[in-house]
């Protein structure tokens, strides 16, 4: 957990520093199989504690504020389809 302290000297406890895998894939709405290729592919930056692998929240919020991808044109769909079909 991250531990803030506010202008009055208290101490506070926010969002956790980093996060089980099983956690991150509800978080983010996916499989563990996504979040290991995104390990993988360096996109989830990770730690180890013990025996356990945490992944880092930073680069979850990272990865959620990359832009969407543009959707593919209409144009793009069709040939892809003309593809497949032949």
């Amino acid at each position: 957990m991250t531990i803030e302290h506010d202008p009055n000297g208290a101490l506070g406890v926010s969002r956790p520093l980093a996060m089980r895998i099983t956690d991150a894939a509800k978080m983010l709405s996916i499989g563990r199989t996504t979040v290991y290729q995104l390990i993988n592919e360096g996109t989830l930056l990770t730690i180890k504690v013990g025996r356990r692998r945490l992944i880092l929240t930073e680069s979850i919020q990272a990865l959620c504020a990359q832009p969407a991808p543009a959707p593919a044109s209409a144009a793009d769909a069709s040939s892809i389809a003309a593809r497949v079909r032949h």
